[in-house]
This record gives structure tokens, sequence and C-alpha cells, in this order.
């Protein structure tokens, strides 16, 4: 099996033992293991959802409000008042978190591995 067809399955199998499944993510996972598309910086970004912090079982910013989740489990921290915690490095805006966890994590642990 494909590399990135296995990331995409893994993650349709990881979704389906949350509590509450997200049918349209399962079902967008599954169209890119079918097509076996690479994991572009786009592909990745399309791969995120947003979702309140109480729904993350991780340990988080205490001004966390919600969490963007992404492929892999790679997470982006909005923080009140504003900005986004990625790695452990703040940002001003989304883009920049994305980019940089596509860069420091995603291409060296998910793509490349």
């Amino acid at each position: 099996m494909n590399h990135l067809r296995h990331i995409f399955l893994q993650e349709v199998l990881m979704e389906k033992k949350t509590a509450k499944p997200c049918k349209h993510y399962i079902q967008r996972m599954q169209n890119l293991a079918d097509k076996d598309i690479e994991i572009t910086f786009s592909v990745f970004k399309d791969t995120g959802r947003l979702m309140p912090s109480s729904e993350v079982d991780l340990h988080l910013d205490p001004s966390c409000t919600d969490v963007m989740k992404y492929i892999g489990g790679y997470i982006a921290e909005s923080l009140k008042p504003n900005g986004w915690l990625a790695g452990g490095k703040k940002f001003d805006n989304i883009k920049d978190a994305e980019e940089y966890i596509y860069e420091q994590f995603v291409e060296r642990e998910l793509i490349n591995s």
C-alpha cells in the first residue's frame, strides 16, 4: 500500500474511534486516499477542522479557546484575546501557524518518514 494512502486511511480509523466521528471528514480522507494524492501544504490545510478546546483531550494553553486539528493529530491553538500557538511557538495568524506545522512536522514526520 502506498505510504500516503496509508496515512489517509489511518486518519479514517482514528476518526472512527472518536466519541462523535465526523462522517464528512471520514469521507474526505477516504477520497484523498482513493485519489492517491500527495500531502501538499494546500491538502494539509484542507484537513483542518476548527473545534472548541473542550472537545480536545490534550493539555492546552490556558488561554486556548478553540483548536484547529489536522491530519496526523497536529493542532494549532487559538489563543484569547488573539494569536495562535503551534509547536510551542506563538503566531499572529493561522496561516503562519499552519506553515510552521507543515514545514516542521508534516514534511518530516508524515511525508518523508
